[in-house]
């Protein structure tokens, strides 16, 4: 059945080893995550060849305050997302249960690179595209501009440095010479140790962080499985920066972090190398440093990532939010006249 029962052992392990098994497959996608963002209302479907899963989306739905539903498959589906004709027989699958939640959209953001020709390929579809219009860092749920450094044929710690900027490993090296070293666990000793490190960061700069109970369901969902890991770098017995990843799909991804005040050693370049072994070590070919607002050597985001990337890569850009409208009328509202207003708002503070 593509509407899977969660109640059925047998569906969801088949939807699981799916998932967990394309190289399409995102760990926002995973079953498991779900659990993670338990404040959310979870549903999954898929599609079949031949008896075989060829797509599957996970969507965690929320209720808005005027009572309809705000449904989300974060990077997902999974499958290929250039095939269209298999989206919308996914899309057909949901879309009745979705209607009957009163879900006005469907929100999709598959990792895959924008084109103007596919952006339209997709509108042509009935569907909706948040891309240009929606900029910078939080412009959309998930950035557009990723660094995202390719391993393919890498195995050694020189081949992954190799790749580096000079700079990037004058740094590393330094690092190493000055005594850093790094470690890796799943347990709760140093879950609690990367999160007073990233409270304290966070404080310090000001940002929005996520609460220790929201760590500790990601830790209980994927840390036995050694999907996730808690990577501390450390010096003479003292922790520097810390880094929470998970190896899902083709890729290690580097999801959050945190460093101390005060001389750090170069430990957070110090963990990259450790994490992109870890991704080596897994055969996957990718590894994701996360988002970045614009490709600008003036942000200091953007030159700690873009540091890791070689000489012929780029930062890859995504193509953005796709959106099947259920409710016209809402999405208007909701979307449509607020990214209406930031374009205006944008060129009025250019000008």
């Amino acid at each position: 059945m593509p509407i899977l029962d969660i109640t059925d052992k047998d569906a969801v392990s088949r939807f699981q080893d799916f998932v967990r098994g394309s190289k399409y497959g995102q760990i926002t996608q995973d079953l498991g995550w779900a659990a993670v963002k338990d404040n959310w209302e979870q549903f999954h479907a898929y599609v079949e060849d031949d008896g075989q899963i060829v797509a599957a989306i996970s969507i965690l739905m929320t209720k808005l305050a005027n009572g309809s539903r705000f449904a989300y498959a974060s990077k997902g589906p999974v499958m290929d997302a250039h095939n269209l004709d298999l989206l919308d027989r996914l899309v057909a699958e949901v879309k009745p249960t979705l209607l009957e939640k009163n879900v006005y959209v469907l929100r999709m953001d598959p990792e895959v690179a924008y084109d103007e020709a596919f952006d339209a390929e997709i509108k042509a579809h009935g569907y909706e595209t948040r891309n240009v219009q929606a900029e910078g860092l939080h412009g959309t749920i998930q950035p557009r501009i990723n660094i995202v450094v390719d391993l393919q044929g890498k195995q050694t710690q020189d081949e992954i440095l190799a790749g580096f900027s000079s700079r990037v490993r004058t740094k590393i090296r330094k690092g190493w010479r000055d005594g850093v070293t790094t470690r890796y666990s799943n347990d709760e000793a140093d879950l609690k140790i990367f999160y007073d490190i990233y409270e304290e960061m966070a404080h310090r700069h000001d940002i929005s962080y996520r609460p220790y109970d929201y760590f500790q369901r990601m830790l209980a969902t994927f840390g036995p499985d050694d999907i996730m890991r808690i990577y501390v770098a450390e010096k003479d017995g003292a922790t520097l920066a810390v880094g929470l990843g998970f190896a899902f799909g083709d890729k290690v991804w580097y999801m959050y972090a945190g460093s101390i005040s005060g001389p750090i050693f170069e430990a957070p370049r110090v963990i990259q190398v450790a994490m992109m072994e870890w991704a080596v070590a897994e055969g996957m070919s990718a590894y994701d440093l996360g988002g970045v607002g614009a490709a600008d050597a003036e942000d200091s985001l953007y030159r700690f990532k873009s540091g890791f990337l070689g000489k012929d890569e780029s930062p890859r850009v995504y193509i953005g939010e796709i959106d099947c409208v259920l409710d016209d009328a809402v999405y208007d509202q909701l979307v449509r006249q607020k990214d209406a207003k930031h374009l205006i708002d944008s060129v009025d503070s250019a000008e």
